[in-house]
């Protein structure tokens, strides 16, 4: 997801190298190339994303990596992407890898030696030292492309509330300009966040009483319906809402507080009548114990 996110907003790329200490030539445009990088005598090498920053005078290519552990592998493969994209090109390119993890960013940063001398490859690796946590609304609705940046970044940082008070606060702004452009970037947040994250920050959603959340939820579930639409894959999409919604009550009942016994919980996990979980949803914002719920 956040490859995606370099696609749409190529110019992040230029912002983020830039940052990283590479001299980034004016340019008029920035465009997403294509990340494959084989041609018809080699194995399928594709990297994450790739953008082109060119102008009249002068062409600066960034191959993009996201690396969230180790993979030894790279280590062959990243100088292979330099050369093919250059070659390809015809222009100079740096390599990107960012990394949430220091540990990780550590070991990204590590020379990877060719073998000949003087040709040595010291990735450039962007981490939360180069973005910095973003604890506002405001500033969120402001940049959110570099917001998700700080998501992605941060997330699982001292700073995590805030950062996800900001998410739900300059999405509320967001919504101002269009659901569209919300949902969008509500879609890359909870895209790149690993599971334990994404699952407190969609508590938090469910349990924010702004009425945007509501629309954005329901303009979010539409986009699954059509997709599932597109797909052929009507019962599987019934059942994926319905898994949805289930857990949708547990989210709102375990965020307000409310005791559910392991027995109450299996109940709502199994029930696939979307009727009655449409009904048991409304009734967890206001309901004080579980059995209220089910009377």
């Amino acid at each position: 997801m956040l490859a995606e996110l370099f696609r749409s907003s190529p110019e992040l790329a230029a912002e983020a190298v830039a940052g990283l200490g590479v001299r980034v030539p004016p340019y008029e445009r920035a465009r997403a190339m294509s990340e494959s990088f084989t041609d018809l005598k080699t194995s399928e090498y594709s990297g994450d994303a790739v953008v082109l920053l060119e102008s009249a005078a002068e062409r600066l290519g960034v191959i993009i990596e996201v690396q969230r552990r180790k993979d030894e592998d790279k280590r062959w493969t990243w100088p292979l992407y330099l050369h093919m994209f250059r070659a390809r090109e015809r222009c100079p390119a740096v390599l990107m890898v960012i990394a949430p993890d220091p540990d990780t960013a550590l070991w990204c940063a590590t020379p990877i030696e060719s073998g000949h001398p003087g040709h040595t490859l010291i990735p450039l690796v962007l981490d939360a030292a180069h973005i910095r946590a973003i604890t506002k609304g405001s500033e969120f609705a402001a940049d959110p492309d570099r917001a998700v940046l700080s998501v992605f970044l941060h997330s699982s940082g001292p700073k995590q509330k805030e950062i996800f008070q900001a998410v739900l606060d300059g999405l509320a702004e967001l919504h101002t300009t269009g659901l569209e452009k919300t949902r969008r970037y509500a879609e890359y947040v909870l895209g790149v966040l690993p599971e334990a994250p994404r699952k407190i920050l969609e508590r938090m959603m469910i349990t924010d009483e702004r009425p945007y959340v509501s629309e954005l939820f329901q303009s979010l579930e539409e986009k699954g319906r059509q997709k599932g639409r597109e797909e052929g894959r009507e019962e599987g999409r019934e059942e994926g809402r319905a898994e949805a919604k289930a857990e949708a009550v547990l989210m709102l009942l375990d965020g307000r507080g409310v005791e559910v016994s392991q027995e109450a919980r299996e109940r709502i996990s199994a029930c696939r009548d979307e009727e009655q979980l449409n009904a048991w949803l409304l009734r967890a914002a206001r309901v004080d114990s579980v059995e209220a719920l089910f009377s």
